[in-house]
């Protein structure tokens, strides 16, 4: 995790996340501990709002973690971005 802020009075910062969830599509629950995990300590550790969270989660649409991560937390998945621009 990095926390980058603006160079001007911009007062815009973010924090970059990238992550490697561990694979074992047969426990979502343990997946989505981890997700929230990240998660947690983006928001506590930098006290930002604004959060890129990269990487291999090990989830599609269908699993615990990637509801837990576009629902719960609300973020926008890259999935839900593949019908508008087809590889």
């Amino acid at each position: 995790m990095i926390q980058l802020r603006a160079v001007d009075d911009a007062q815009v910062n973010f924090v970059v996340i990238t992550y490697n969830m561990p694979c074992d599509s047969n426990n979502q629950e343990i997946a989505k501990w981890h997700a929230s995990v990240a998660m947690t300590l983006a928001h506590t550790e930098f006290e930002c709002e604004n959060i890129i969270f990269a990487g291999d989660f090990n989830t599609t649409p269908d699993k615990l973690a990637y509801s837990f991560l576009t629902e719960t937390v609300r973020m926008t998945s890259a999935w839900s971005c593949l019908s508008r621009f087809p590889i």
